[in-house]
């Protein structure tokens, strides 16, 4: 089958920031979505549930343009700017935490440069990262997360796609990541993927999706 790339500005009257129609995803004899529609509306969040292989994965990766479809469309607005933490790091090991954290951002002039290290420096520290100058190979597995996560919500993105990002951590750390990142994505459109239904606690007014048996659907 045919499938199609994801369609930049395609949704209807501009009212939607990331949406599937009819979409079919297969690996080989296993099909993970099977005529999937959803419409995720900008500027909320929307926690996405479902059991271990049931293609939460696979819809923020087409969400996100990094799988094509084999069938139906993935659409998404013309001024969506997308971050993303995957479930691995995915960090540069050899650069520090700081630069890792920057990555997004390319060259920055010395005045905005100045602002984001102070930003970047004070992200850390309320999360409990250390600022120095380690490079994150060096760092444990819950430090590292927390880098992926904070590259994430400093990036200048509006809509972010989070797939389990607080597992390994322990529940102070999460707390601690949490009071610090939840400002900073309450006005921005979220789509979190997770197995714990206490991190919905963590979002006002949250959409809950469920992703099973081929179909995404609200709750």
């Amino acid at each position: 089958m045919g499938g199609t790339a994801v369609s930049a500005g395609s949704q209807t009257g501009g009212d939607l920031a990331l949406a599937l129609r009819d979409v079919e995803k297969d690996y080989g004899a296993v099909r993970v979505l099977e005529g999937a529609s959803a419409n995720f509306e900008p500027l909320r969040p929307h926690v996405i549930m479902g059991p271990s292989g049931a293609g939460k994965t696979t819809l923020l990766r087409l969400l996100a343009g990094l799988e094509r479809p084999d069938a139906g469309e993935v659409m998404r607005g013309a001024d969506v700017r997308l971050g993303m933490t995957f479930q691995e790091d995915r960090l540069c090991e050899n650069l520090t935490a700081t630069a890792n954290i920057r990555l997004p951002h390319g060259y920055l002039p010395d005045e905005l440069l100045e602002r984001f290290l102070a930003e970047e420096r004070a992200a850390m520290e309320a999360c409990g990262l250390p600022v120095d100058a380690r490079p994150v190979r060096e760092l444990s597995g819950g430090q590292r997360r927390r880098v992926a996560i904070l590259r994430c919500v400093l990036a200048d993105a509006n809509t972010l796609l989070f797939d389990e990002p607080l597992k390994g951590m322990d529940e102070k750390t999460v707390d601690a990541v949490m009071a610090f990142v939840g400002p900073l994505v309450a006005e921005r459109t979220v789509l979190w993927a997770t197995h714990d239904e206490r991190e919905l606690a963590f979002f006002e007014n949250p959409v809950l999706w469920r992703v099973e048996d081929g179909h995404v659907s609200t709750c």
